[in-house]
């Protein structure tokens, strides 16, 4: 009897052995996520219901990426969390969010971190006409962080003259606001002649709307 099991030892031994190699080629293979937030400037305040677009670079170039393109779209969780499986290769997060100005993490050698979007806060100007100038031309307002980001134009809005008004201007919360005005023709350039000024520099808190004037 002890021989005749000994004999099927060999084939038993094989037939675990392929039982194993079986089982483990038909495992799922591990999924490496990359977790980040999206947040509130300053406050660090976790941004829920953010929407997050995922870029890869298809197109290096020496200064960065020419060209890339979408892999992935997906929202905040209540707390601001997102991931994404990091086999993507992400080159660049964009996140907005109906509150808040859109911004983005990445674009460059270091790679793409947390999101931290500023809220959007408003200005509440009044415009009064002080002195006479050409019907034809139009007050210009830029409205601009401070201090100003590098390559930044700030927010432009144009106005036909108007005697005394008051205007409603988005603006950045958690931020030092500034405003510049002068005067431009139809077509956008600058009537230099015509005087130029600036609003104080200001701060808005989150969601706030504060009050200033332009008299000109």
């Amino acid at each position: 009897m002890t021989l005749t099991f000994s004999k099927y030892i060999p084939e038993m031994f094989t037939m675990i052995l392929f039982f194993m190699a079986c089982t483990k080629s038909g495992s799922s293979p591990e999924v490496n996520y990359t977790a980040l937030k999206v947040l509130e400037f300053k406050t660090n305040t976790p941004i829920a219901d953010a929407d997050v677009v995922l870029e890869k670079c298809t197109h290096p170039d020496p200064f960065g990426c020419f060209e890339s393109s979408v892999v992935g779209r997906i929202s905040t969780d209540k707390n601001g969390n997102f991931k994404f499986e990091s086999k993507l290769g992400v080159y660049l997060i964009a996140a907005s969010h109906v509150n808040y100005w859109s911004d983005h993490s990445g674009g460059n050698s270091s790679g793409p971190g947390d999101v931290y979007l500023t809220p959007v806060a408003y200005t509440k100007i009044r415009l009064k006409k002080l002195n006479a100038h050409p019907g034809d031309l139009l007050l210009r307002l830029v409205l601009n962080k401070d201090p100003t980001p590098l390559f930044t134009i700030g927010i432009p809005h144009s106005y036909d003259l108007p005697v005394d008004t008051a205007v409603l201007m988005e603006s950045y919360g958690n931020y030092n606001n500034n405003i510049a005005w002068y005067f431009t023709d139809r077509s956008g350039t600058v009537a230099s002649g015509e005087g130029s000024g600036m609003v104080p520099n200001y701060y808005i808190n989150r969601f706030d709307t504060a009050t200033a004037e332009v008299d000109y």
